[in-house]
């Protein structure tokens, strides 16, 4: 789990480091409205596409996986119906799953504020709240030591959440006014944001 982490976590770092060289202070928070026209601009959008097909069932099954094991009982008495009526109730959630989304990427046209509502929502339930209540309550450890690391861990990823929420623009503006140490020429970063085609294929590929 270390190791799977860690090397995510560097993937990310690179990946923004390379969007930043790649596009500059300009870069939108939808990376794909950044590249130029073109065929590989087509190429990552296409991409993009099948990333979402492909990440959609891991991700239903996991949020449906609650209702799938709840016990038969909780739908009805008689088993036959039980069984129906849960299959009728995973459908449904099914549905709304699927309709809430519609409707998100219907009303919402930037990403920016979703993914950073969602990086701190992410950090509040999965970096904090989770592994610092399994950490206190299902593990045999008891010791004073392990409950302070835990509630620490819970608290300061609390505090953290609630910046994110205060704290909604990345700035990226500042990356061109002194905020940065990448160069500003025509080289690999610039105000005016040129970027070439083969670069938008690598960030995209990458």
């Amino acid at each position: 789990m270390l190791v799977s982490f860690s090397i995510l976590g560097a993937f990310l770092i690179l990946y923004s480091i390379a969007g930043y060289m790649a596009f500059g202070p300009c870069v939108q928070s939808n990376l794909l409205k950044s590249f130029p026209d073109g065929v590989f601009s087509k190429i990552a959008q296409l991409s993009m596409v099948f990333a979402c097909f492909a990440v959609y069932p891991s991700m239903m099954i996991a949020m449906i996986a609650p209702i799938r094991n709840c016990s038969l009982e909780q739908f009805a008495q008689v088993p036959a119906m039980a069984i129906r009526r849960q299959k009728q109730v995973v459908a449904s959630v099914t549905a709304g799953f699927v309709l809430a989304s519609v409707l998100m990427a219907l009303t919402v046209d930037q990403l920016g504020i979703v993914n950073v509502i969602d990086g701190a929502l992410s950090l509040f339930v999965f970096v904090a709240l989770a592994p610092g209540l399994v950490g206190l309550f299902l593990l045999d450890r008891s010791s004073t030591a392990w409950k302070a690391s835990m509630a620490t861990l819970i608290a300061l990823g609390t505090i953290l959440a609630f910046l994110g929420f205060i704290f909604l623009d990345n700035e990226p503006a500042l990356l061109g006014d002194g905020g940065c140490f990448l160069p500003k020429s025509s080289g690999s970063i610039s105000i005016h944001c040129p970027v070439k085609a083969e670069v938008s294929m690598l960030v995209a590929l990458s």
